[in-house]
């Protein structure tokens, strides 16, 4: 029997089992649609985390509101939104802190060779900030973790350990003001 969308939905309240078959129908369709939209291994995560959602929420979902596929896409997508603004806000915070993704080239010369001769004092001020803001600090913009995951390392609410990025990240920019690795515009934290 091939059951409708609503269906397998409405008996996944009680049966995981509706709702793998749902996640078999519509997975592959998402996972290409994410995939032209962001990169393999982000679309990857960001399908897992759609599912995750999906089954938090599974018995919020309204068929008077559109289908159960819409309703995953829309998932997807308020999360795709989610992951820019996050790549953003961590590019921002590597351009303050001086990290380039970016392959060196001669005309970037001197302004490596200023951020190089930070490093010792930026050693310094990072040694200054209390041992959870200067991790937090590190894995955020060094290793690259998202929020989520910096919190777990750090047994701390995902919005306490934005609060540790937010302000080691000033204290950074306070102790470096007026270096041109720090900016000061406003509104560079949000």
């Amino acid at each position: 029997m091939n059951r409708s969308d609503e269906d397998l939905l409405r008996a996944a309240r009680r049966d995981a089992g509706a709702f793998a078959v749902l996640y078999d129908r519509h997975a592959p369709a998402l996972a290409r649609w994410l995939e032209r939209r962001s990169n393999p291994d982000a679309a990857q995560e960001l399908l897992a985390e759609t599912f995750a959602q999906a089954w938090i929420a599974r018995r919020r979902y309204r068929p008077g509101r559109g289908p159960v596929r819409a309703w995953l896409f829309g998932i997807a997508q308020h999360l795709l939104f989610g992951y820019y603004r996050r790549l953003d806000v961590e590019d921002r915070a590597r351009r303050r802190l001086g990290v380039s993704l970016e392959p060196y080239v001669v005309e970037d010369a001197d302004e490596r060779l200023d951020a190089a001769a930070l490093g010792p004092e930026l050693s310094r001020a990072l040694d200054a900030l209390p041992s959870a803001t200067r991790e937090a600090v590190l894995l955020r913009v060094v290793e690259q973790l998202g929020y989520a995951e910096i919190a777990a390392r750090l047994g701390c609410s995902g919005q306490a350990a934005r609060l540790k990025v937010s302000r080691g990240l000033r204290a950074l920019r306070r102790e470096h003001r007026g270096d041109p690795i720090f900016p000061t515009t406003e509104g560079e934290l949000s």
